[in-house]
């Protein structure tokens, strides 16, 4: 059985810079920390999490980012995950992460479905805490995503901005 899911943050960024990153280096928004094998393979390694209950619900998943899309107004990247272990026991989802422009930010989306297995029995979890542990945890991804994404834009800014030059006051021979 498939549900669909959908989960939006606003960010900061502009959308010039938003797309083109997100496009070319989606590695930035889906987790904090990439090596360049990962980045290569395009797989990473990321957890779920839902405040649910007293403590949370927190669940390791391995993301296969697709390859970026530029569109008019924004950027697609294709999105699949899985459990890390037992995947047989957990869903899994098909989508995109996506961003367009909002104001003078942009809007970053995850959008897409959720397979629910174990047939019956999977259904019946699902009705019970299945549901709101998707929609929380693809909630709190697309808000860590946008943090992700927006710092990582300032980061860049403020690497670059143009570094004062400090002039002498006056250069003058000295007789000898």
């Amino acid at each position: 059985m498939q549900r669909p899911v959908t989960a939006s943050v606003t960010m900061r960024a502009p959308i010039d810079q938003a797309k083109e990153l997100l496009g070319t280096d989606p590695a930035v928004a889906l987790v904090d920390h990439a090596s360049v094998d990962e980045r290569r393979a395009r797989t990473f390694r990321s957890t779920l999490s839902a405040p649910i209950g007293s403590g949370g619900v927190h669940h390791e998943v391995d993301i296969e980012a697709g390859l970026g899309r530029i569109v008019d107004d924004g950027a697609v990247v294709p999105l699949t995950w899985r459990a890390a272990g037992h995947k047989r026991l957990f869903p899994t989802f098909d989508g995109a992460l996506e961003v367009t422009p909002q104001g003078s930010g942009s809007l970053l989306v995850v959008r897409g479905t959720y397979r629910v297995p174990l047939g019956p029995l999977g259904r019946l979890g699902e009705g019970l805490a299945g549901r709101t542990f998707a929609q929380e945890s693809l909630r709190v991804f697309v808000e860590r995503a946008g943090a992700r994404l927006d710092a990582e834009i300032a980061r860049r800014r403020e690497s670059i901005a143009v570094p004062t030059v400090v002039y002498p006051e006056s250069l003058r021979e000295h007789d000898r």
